[in-house]
Order: C-alpha cells, then structure tokens, then sequence
C-alpha cells in the first residue's frame, strides 16, 4: 500500500519521521554489531538489557536510552558519532 504525503495529516507525518529515525538508528546498530561479529545475546548482556529490549532498539520499535546509546557504541568499540552514522537525515543543511 502506498500512501502519498497530501493524505497524511500532520500528527502521522510526524510520528512518520520519529519512527524512521528509530529504524534507521536500529539499522546502524544492527550493521555495527554484525560488523564487530558480536552476536546479539552478548551485546544485551554486555550493556544488562534484556534481548528482546535490544531487539526493539535494532527494530526501531524501542528507542534506547541516552545511556544506552553510550553502553552500546562502548560495547562495540565504536564512538557515538561513529554508532549514529546514517540515522540522521540532512534537511537544508540542518541535521
């Protein structure tokens, strides 16, 4: 099903945007513990949240903490800058 933006009100269009980000930062997530090798157990474990917790975050449907976020990109080696590359769309030269 395909939805064109004049059909979307305001409130959808930005619950939209807000989950997109979560997907995309689940995304770079996901792609940097597959790129590290770590499974996704250990990970959980290593940061003391529950698996299915840190499926949400690479699914998107949960956004992790700001401590989480730092627990995650020290996990796996990574900086936080380095953990959101590619979550956050430019728009007008803004971030």
């Amino acid at each position: 099903m395909q939805f064109s933006v004049s059909h979307i009100d305001t409130d959808d269009a930005d619950n939209l945007v807000s989950q997109s980000f979560e997907v995309r930062l689940g995304a770079c997530i996901r792609r940097r513990r597959f790129d590290s090798g770590i499974d996704i157990t250990s990970l959980a474990d290593e940061i003391s949240v529950s698996v299915i917790r840190f499926m949400g975050f690479e699914t998107g449907a949960i956004r992790p903490t700001a401590d989480e976020v730092y627990d995650i990109a020290t996990a796996l080696g990574v900086t936080i800058t380095q953990l959101f590359e590619g979550a956050i769309l430019h728009r007008g030269g803004r971030s």
